[in-house]
């Protein structure tokens, strides 16, 4: 018996030759089987080359993601930095008072339609 490879380095089971022996298997039923796992073996081959190419692809996804989330951390720290110095109760300070002012436009557009805002809120 002797071993022939394909190019890719791989047995060739296809062209593989038994030496004849006496009360030996039938020739028709091994070329069968052989034909059976090549069909497999190409099956499993371009099933591991998927599989590579996905996992090459989501590898670069990764790298990518990793690089984003590398500049989305460098942005908050720079953002950190720039920010530091500001007084939390300054920010709650500006947003009182920008709720304030809507609700003076609310208190003028329900005066503009008749609307006494006193005695909408003389029970709070």
């Amino acid at each position: 018996m002797g071993l022939n490879r394909k190019e890719n380095g791989d047995i060739d089971i296809i062209d593989m030759k038994f030496d004849p022996v006496k009360n030996g298997y039938s020739t028709v039923q091994v070329d069968r089987f052989l034909d059976l796992l090549d069909k497999e073996i190409e099956q499993k081959n371009s099933e591991i080359n998927k599989l590579k190419d996905q996992n090459s692809a989501l590898s670069n996804d990764l790298s990518n993601l990793k690089n984003v989330n590398k500049d989305l951390e460098n942005e908050l720290n720079q953002l950190k930095f720039k920010y530091k110095n500001i007084d939390p109760e300054a920010f709650e300070n500006s947003t009182r008072i920008r709720d304030l002012k809507k609700i003076d436009v609310y208190e003028k557009k329900l005066n503009s339609l008749g609307i006494d805002v006193k005695d909408l809120t003389k029970d709070i």
